[in-house]
């Protein structure tokens, strides 16, 4: 989830020069403009506005946007905008949420061997957003600067050397709301220190810090992870999670790809289930999140995966046959799995895992250019086996189900070897 758009701030950089006489009067100003820039707008969907600080109306914001210190930004009904930081990590927007982006010169941290520096200062106005902090190249960690609804500031701090943080900053009424949902991080505000749990919420109120229990994300349902569907335009598809208690509302998250960078739906659905009208054919990700009775969002389930497709989907796999038995006597045997080709593919990958969800418990994982392959070192036990076809950064099953094969051990003297196949169809 990181982004680092500098290449066009250096080339816009070196092209000055060429543009602008060295005497240009406007050179300097112009140089001062793209020193300013804090921020780009990598994503949007529906209605979501800039206003300039030194313009007192709203605009239309568009990807590629550019961002200074004392713009605004709002997502309206049904909107989403995605923003990145130049110096590091982002910040998503959803639906009736407005924030003010700025910087502030971030004193020195002795305990966490933090350098002083410009770093970001987000002020949620209204609504939620979300974020996602890392650590530099240099195992650095860049802070994030939040104004809170009390006028205060606070401090997130990623753990220096970990991974990315994911962050929630919520505004409710008098109140800011912090929460993590991955990694870790720690919060500085009002004198105070903590470390942020994962399905805790810190309530920062008049200088004061109140841990709040957020709900667990629920169970989800059908359709199963990777399921093919025939797309068929207006008609929707029911996606069902088990309810949650104590949950009043939950929110349901649809996107094009399992980063959820690319979202396509953000829903509140008031049951355990929701209708999703595709627009088109095509690969889709989506998970829920449950809502307490004072409107909190608890963290997101994981993603599961949805293949709508634009003929009746059929199954690819040839062999071996479901619930195949093969012999195990001691040695390590190879199994041989073939499968027709699919329109597109460039590659494809052969999957073998101990769960019918082949992205669980996996004992093997390879990738062919050809449309059959072998894989060895089986143990007795029961399997499953999939394939999947790979078109650059889209990857698909060619499976209606996971199919089961079976490695039972048996002793040398009954063993039987099957003949040896020299060409396929023999």
């Amino acid at each position: 989830m990181r982004a680092r758009p500098w290449h066009w701030l250096t080339l816009a950089v070196a092209l000055l020069p060429a543009a602008c006489g060295r005497d240009d009067p406007n050179r300097a100003a112009a140089l001062r403009s793209l020193d300013e820039i804090i921020a780009t707008c990598s994503a949007t969907s529906g209605p979501v506005q800039v206003k300039r600080r030194s313009e007192g109306f709203w605009s239309t914001a568009a990807v590629g946007s550019v961002f200074r210190p004392g713009d605004w930004m709002r997502a309206g009904a049904g909107g989403y905008a995605r923003v990145e930081f130049l110096a590091s990590g982002a910040l998503e927007m959803d639906e009736n949420a407005t924030v003010i982006l700025d910087i502030q010169e971030a004193p020195p941290d002795a305990d966490a061997g933090t350098p002083g520096g410009r770093t970001a200062l987000v002020a949620v106005e209204e609504g939620a957003v979300r974020g996602v902090m890392h650590a530099s190249d240099g195992g650095t960690a860049h802070p994030l600067m939040f104004a809170t609804a009390d006028g205060q500031r606070g401090q997130l701090q990623a753990k220096e050397g970990g991974g990315p943080v994911e962050f929630s900053l919520v505004r409710r009424e008098r109140k800011t709301e912090v929460a993590v949902s991955s990694g870790e991080a720690t919060l500085a505000y009002s004198g105070q220190r903590r470390t942020l749990k994962s399905g805790v919420i810190e309530e920062l109120d008049l200088g004061k810090l109140v841990e709040v229990v957020l709900l667990k994300p629920p169970a989800l349902g059908g359709p199963r992870h990777d399921a093919r569907l025939l797309f068929e335009p207006g008609k929707p598809v029911s996606l069902r999670w088990e309810p949650v208690e104590g949950a009043t509302a939950y929110r349901v998250q649809i996107s094009h790809g399992p980063s959820f960078r690319d979202q396509v739906e953000s829903r509140e659905a008031e049951r355990p289930e929701y209708g999703f009208v595709a627009r088109e054919a095509g690969g889709y990700s989506w998970r829920i999140a449950s809502r307490d009775g004072k409107g909190r969002l608890g963290a997101y389930s994981g993603a599961r995966r949805l293949h709508l497709e634009a003929t009746a989907p059929s199954d690819h796999l040839l062999e071996p046959e479901p619930s195949a038995v093969f012999g195990y006597a001691g040695d390590a045997i190879r199994l041989a799995f073939r499968w027709r080709p699919a329109a597109g593919a460039q590659q494809y990958r052969v999957v073998i895992a101990r769960s019918q969800d082949l992205e669980r418990d996996r004992v093997a994982s390879e990738v062919t250019r050809s449309d059959s392959h072998e894989l060895g070192a089986l143990t007795p036990g029961s399997y499953y086996w999939g394939v999947f076809a790979m078109e650059g950064d889209d990857t698909r099953p060619l499976y209606l189900q996971a199919r089961p094969l079976v490695v039972k051990r048996v002793s040398a003297s009954t063993l039987r070897a099957p003949k040896k196949v020299h060409r396929w169809g023999e």
